[in-house]
């Protein structure tokens, strides 16, 4: 199958830096890599709001290529680990300014927990990140990509309650013909009214929209008969792709076959099968009532 298209762009400050240099083992020999992740602060006016937000982009990337060559996304990330000045360490006021733009980005992590429930989130990845002069930053959080609608419903709250947004369930195809399934919301309910009225089941269309990543700290009080009350901290994590606009459905070889996607889906269906069955044997394993939920392939994946 053809990629979607699945393209992002972020430009932040360096927030935190959390690359490693390390190493794994292929065919009997030992495998040097940069992995890990940075953090980039960000904001991004989504509708009427500013929101601030704090983006974990990851990366992994080997040294040397197939071809036995100096692999120059290993050399851009080792700029990135030694040069690059982050919040964390300096401060916001000397912090670098970062900017990333990256094809094949939007990818699902998805395990089991150790209740054998699946943990299933977006992330983002990247393979070089550049430093922006400040005469030059202009601060974003978004994407665009082609998918295919796998499920669409109205977004409940714990309540069961409407929310005025839609949550759509969508194919993204990456390489090697791996599909993931990506949750999408409507930025807000004119986006709603819009994706009802021109999208359904099974099309294909291009979206673009904004990256919705935050991770904040709460403070829950709980009262005791006597004496202070008990203050609880607890982190909030978001991690939502929001569309903000889109195309009419795409036709002919722009879109996807029902039967190619099938295809695809049975092979991530087989993937989570394999991971539930490791992380029982060893452990947790990484990589008002509703409106019609109009699923596609509901008999595959989890």
């Amino acid at each position: 199958m053809k990629q979607s298209e699945n393209y992002v762009v972020i430009e932040g400050i360096l927030s935190e830096n959390k690359l490693e240099r390390g190493s794994y083992a292929k065919n009997g020999s030992q495998v040097n890599c940069i992995r890990g992740s940075i953090v980039v602060r960000t904001e991004q006016k989504m509708g009427d709001e500013l929101r601030t937000l704090e983006i974990p982009v990851y990366v992994f990337t080997n040294q040397y290529t197939n071809a036995g060559k100096v692999n120059p996304a290993y050399t851009s990330l080792e700029t990135v680990m030694d040069t690059y000045k982050s919040i964390a360490a300096v401060g916001i006021d000397e912090a670098d300014r970062v900017r990333i733009t990256a094809r094949d980005s939007i990818r699902m992590n998805e395990y089991f927990n150790n209740n054998q429930q699946l943990v299933s989130y977006p992330r983002i990845n990247a393979t070089f990140i550049n430093k922006v002069d400040p005469s030059r930053y202009h601060p974003q959080a978004t994407f665009s990509t082609t998918m295919l609608i796998k499920s669409m419903a109205p977004e409940m709250d714990s309540e069961g309650v409407e929310t005025g947004r839609i949550k759509l369930e969508c194919c993204l195809v990456g390489w090697g013909d791996r599909v993931d399934v990506v949750p999408f919301y409507s930025l807000n309910e004119n986006v709603t009214s819009a994706i009802e009225s021109q999208w359904e089941v099974g099309d294909t269309v291009r979206a673009t929209g904004y990256i919705n990543f935050t991770s904040t700290t709460k403070e829950d009080t709980v009262e005791q008969a006597f004496g202070d009350p008990i203050i609880r901290q607890r982190t909030v994590t978001v991690s939502e792709l929001l569309i903000n606009g889109g195309s009419e459905p795409l036709g002919g070889d722009l879109g996807y076959s029902i039967d190619e996607m099938r295809a695809g889906l049975e092979e991530r269906a087989q993937r989570l099968e394999m991971l539930k069955n490791r992380a029982q044997v060893g452990g947790v394993v990484k990589t008002a009532p509703a409106k019609e939920n109009k699923n596609l392939f509901s008999d595959l994946g989890f």
